[in-house]
């Protein structure tokens, strides 16, 4: 049985106002009969509107909408198998604000 776990991170800084995020995983069970590759990945930007005092963000988490993520294990005793439901795409926007500066 072949398990692998791949991830990739990339940060963007566009400008000193403007950042990107993007964070993805692979996750590879080997030699099962079922497909074994499970892709989860996000995307997240920060826009800065008045620096150091109003903040807009938006996020995209689940970007390719997986319903669920399957563990599987075999020895040479036992199988295991494992099914976990997973939340499906979602986006999230918001502002954050700073009252005081120190």
């Amino acid at each position: 049985v072949t398990n692998n776990k791949m991830f990739l991170d990339i940060d963007l800084n566009i400008n000193d106002k403007f950042n990107m995020y993007f964070k993805n995983e692979k996750y590879f069970f080997g030699n099962l009969p079922i497909d074994s590759n499970f892709y989860f990945s996000s995307i997240e930007a920060d826009y800065d509107i008045i620096p150091k005092t109003l903040r807009a963000h938006g996020r995209i988490h689940n970007l390719f909408n997986n319903d669920s993520f399957n563990v599987s294990s075999l020895t040479g005793v036992s199988t295991f198998t494992s099914q976990t439901q997973l939340i499906g795409r979602y986006v999230m926007l918001g502002l954050d604000y700073r009252f005081w500066q120190f």
